[in-house]
């Protein structure tokens, strides 16, 4: 068999799509972050079923303020998409504009999960019944916000760089890369409070 025929043999067959370092690497850190948080939910459901006491009659219902944070995390995914738009456009002014108030909103995102907290630590506060609602409350919204602050960095990077035409050629894709971190996040978000509002 010539070397010709060699090569086409190993063109027929079956492989892996052609997948950057970066790309597949980001495909590993959010499988590993869905395990995390899979894994969080299982022991959310299962302190849920097996408590014999769960949400206090006294407790007032989640602050509204969450759904504001679901239409912070919102407006930020369209911030990025409209940001990798720009890319691909060459306007990297506009790129950078776009990373700054994605940056803004992400920093209203935790003030306002400041404020959610302080008002479910009051109400908790004045109820006579204890429960572990209010804890697996705090833990899964506090490990969210972790990875929100783990992804400010990269925001104010883009943006801080941007203008300067940084972003060409073959580090475009490092805008993707943070956009699907932050989508990420959005989607857990909803998860998590769906789960928490209706348990």
């Amino acid at each position: 068999m010539t070397d010709e025929q060699v090569k086409n043999t190993e063109s027929n067959e079956p492989g892996f799509p052609n997948v950057s370092p970066g790309q597949l690497a980001m495909y590993v850190g959010l499988a590993s972050l869905t395990v995390l948080f899979t894994a969080s939910l299982v022991a959310f459901y299962i302190t849920r079923a097996q408590a014999q006491a769960w949400r206090p009659a006294d407790l007032p219902p989640l602050p509204w303020g969450l759904w504001l944070n679901t239409l912070v995390l919102a407006l930020l995914s369209i911030f990025l998409r409209r940001g990798e738009k720009h890319l691909h456009e060459n306007l990297p002014k506009a790129l950078g504009k776009d990373f700054v108030i994605a940056s803004l909103l992400s920093i209203a995102f935790l003030a306002l999960q400041a404020l959610n907290w302080r008002e479910v630590a009051h109400a908790a506060l004045q109820t006579r019944e204890k429960t572990l609602y209010v804890y697996t409350f705090y833990s899964l919204t506090v490990l969210h916000a972790l990875h929100v602050v783990g992804g400010i960095a990269p925001l104010l990077v883009v943006a801080r760089r941007a203008p300067q035409q940084y972003y060409a050629g073959a580090r475009k894709e490092r805008i993707k890369l943070v956009r699907q971190y932050w989508d990420f996040l959005f989607i857990v978000w909803v998860i998590l409070l769906l789960s928490l509002w209706f348990s």
